[in-house]
């Protein structure tokens, strides 16, 4: 897959509003320990194996999410995962994904 588009903004908003937009991203950010960590992720409903019950919008602040940090599903682990806004080196919109009305997943030819 190549890249699209690319954000470096620190901003949960300008963050939350490019995964909805994209469908797969590859997000690289910074841990608390220093540590730098890439993954292949999505905010797609269609991609998300394991939906919480709640599942309209995962990453929107709530009492459990008073910081709001940036909630996505990591395509390869499987698993729900979270970055801190100011964490952020890059995310990249991975071009051969989108979404048709319905909201379901197609690649690209």
């Amino acid at each position: 897959m190549s890249v699209n588009h690319v954000t470096r903004s620190k901003s949960y908003d300008d963050q939350v509003a490019f995964l909805a937009k994209n469908p797969v991203c590859r997000v690289a950010f910074r841990k608390i320990n220093g540590d730098e960590r890439e993954m292949i992720c999505t905010t797609t409903a269609a991609l998300i194996s394991h939906k919480p019950t709640n599942y309209n919008n995962p990453w929107l602040t709530s009492p459990r999410n008073p910081n709001r940090v940036v909630r996505v599903w990591d395509l390869n682990l499987q698993e729900w995962r979270s970055f801190r806004p100011d964490s952020l080196i890059t995310i990249e919109a991975l071009v051969g994904y989108r979404t048709d009305a319905t909201g379901n997943l197609a690649v690209c030819a």
